[in-house]
C-alpha cells in the first residue's frame, strides 16, 4: 500500500520533544554528515568490544541509523543483533519507519517485534503508530491503536492526542478528529494546526476560518503553517467573494493576487505570495473579507 501523500504536513505531532536526546543524537542535527560518520565509528568500536548486542550501548547507533533514511536498513540489522532490546530501542525503530517512505513497516514491526513478545509500548510508541497509520491510510488499525492508547491511559497525553487529531484528519474523519480535539484538557499550536489542516484538506474552508477565530480567542499564537492554511482557505472561498483584502502579519505581509477576469462567473486567482516571511513569530493584525465576514481583527 502506498503511503498517502502528505498535504502541508510541515508540523509534527508534538511541539516539544518529550524526552531529552542523547549527546550523539543532538550532534546529528547540527551536522548530519559528520555525525553519521561518527556513529559508524562508534558502531565499529562497539563491535570490536563485543558490546553491539548491549541495548544501552547500541541505542545511539540505532537512533541515528533509524532517523537517517539512507541508513534505515542498517538500523534494522543492528536491532536484530541486540539481546533483549529495550522499549527505547523499539521506539527508535518505529519512529524511523513511520517517518520513512515505508511507514507501513512501523505497523508490521510493532506486531512482529513488539506485540508478539508481550511488549505493548508507551506513549511514544503510539505516536509513531498513529503517524504510520495516517500515512498509509490504515483506518482499521488506527482505530485499534486508538482503543489501546485509551485503555492504557495514554489518551490524556498532549502528544498522543495531537497525533490522533492528525491521524483522523488524514482519514478525513473530522467527526472523530474534532471529538479528540474537544476532549483534550490541554491544547497547543500543533493541536490547532492539525485540526485546521484536516478541515482544509476536506475543503471545509468556512470551518477553517471559524477555527482560526477560536484559536485567536484562545490566545494561541499562529505560525507560518497556520497562516498558510488560512490563506489556502481564503483562496478556496474566493468564488464566493466579490473582493478580498488582507492586512499585515506583524512586520510581514501576505499578498493574495487575484485576477480581474472571470471564468464562468467565478473569480480566478493568479498567485499567492509571501513577502518577508522568516523565522520570526507571526502575529495577526487584521484580516477582513468583504462579504460581512470579519476574522478577529486585532484592536
Amino acid at each position: 500500500m502506498r503511503p498517502a501523500r502528505p498535504i502541508l504536513r510541515l508540523f509534527t505531532t508534538s511541539s516539544t520533544t518529550p524526552n531529552p536526546e542523547p549527546p550523539v543524537a543532538a550532534a546529528t542535527k547540527k551536522n548530519p554528515a559528520s555525525s553519521i560518520h561518527s556513529i559508524k565509528e562508534l558502531h565499529a568500536r562497539l563491535i570490536r568490544a563485543q558490546r553491539h548486542t548491549d541495548p544501552y550501548a547500541i541505542s545511539p547507533v540505532v537512533r541515528s541509523y533509524a532517523l537517517s533514511p539512507p541508513h534505515l536498513h542498517k538500523a534494522r540489522l543492528v536491532f536484530h543483533q541486540i539481546h533483549q532490546p529495550t522499549l527505547l530501542v523499539f521506539n527508535y525503530l518505529l519512529r524511523g519507519f513511520s517517518q520513512s517512505d515505508r511507514p507501513g513497516e512501523a505497523i508490521h514491526a510493532y506486531y512482529g517485534l513488539m506485540y508478539g513478545k508481550g511488549i505493548v509500548g508507551d506513549n511514544l510508541t503510539f505516536i509513531s503508530l498513529f503517524r504510520a497509520c495516517a500515512r498509509v491510510n490504515d483506518v482499521l488499525r488506527g482505530q485499534v491503536f486508538h482503543a489501546s492508547a485509551l485503555k492504557l491511559g495514554f489518551y490524556s497525553y498532549l502528544f498522543v492526542s495531537n497525533a490522533l487529531v492528525h491521524m483522523y484528519g488524514c482519514f478525513r474523519d473530522l467527526v472523530l478528529a474534532r471529538e479528540v480535539f474537544d476532549e483534550m484538557g490541554e491544547r497547543d499550536l500543533v493541536s490547532w494546526n492539525s485540526l485546521i489542516c484536516g478541515y482544509n484538506q476536506c475543503g471545509m474552508y468556512r470551518e477553517v476560518l471559524g477555527l482560526f477565530s477560536s484559536m485567536q480567542e484562545a490566545g494561541v499564537e499562529a505560525d507560518s503553517v497556520t497562516m498558510l492554511l488560512f490563506a489556502e482557505a481564503l483562496v478556496g472561498l474566493l468564488p464566493e467573494f466579490n473582493s478580498l483584502s488582507i492586512g499585515a502579519i506583524g512586520s510581514h505581509r501576505l499578498r493574495l493576487v487575484c485576477g480581474t477576469g472571470k471564468s464562468k462567473s467565478k473569480w480566478t486567482w493568479t498567485g499567492l505570495a509571501w513577502t518577508g516571511l522568516g523565522k520570526s513569530r507571526l502575529r495577526l493584525v487584521v484580516w477582513t473579507v468583504h462579504c460581512g465576514l470579519k476574522v478577529n481583527p486585532e484592536k
